[in-house]
């Protein structure tokens, strides 16, 4: 990948904090705050592998969220 360029579509990269959502197995855990290069064009998000590992450190040490967020899920397969 060229410097602040998309690998996916070649637009531009720019930095910006992202809110990132990751699951694992049945749960759901969000990130706040995440350092992060988006493409103007594509909207794709690239991580650096320290920002990734930082995630996965806090998952498996299961350190205390800074805050928690109820949300509503609805099942369109299910809705009227």
């Amino acid at each position: 990948m060229k410097k602040n360029r998309c690998a996916s579509c070649g637009g531009t990269l720019v930095a910006q904090k992202i809110c990132y959502d990751k699951k694992v197995g049945k749960r759901m855990f969000s990130f706040e705050d995440v350092p992060a290069l988006v493409c103007s064009a594509c909207d794709e998000v690239w991580m650096d592998g320290k920002t990734v590992e930082k995630m996965e450190k806090i998952l498996h040490k299961g350190l205390k969220p800074t805050r928690w967020a109820r949300v509503p899920i609805w099942s369109l397969s299910r809705a009227a």
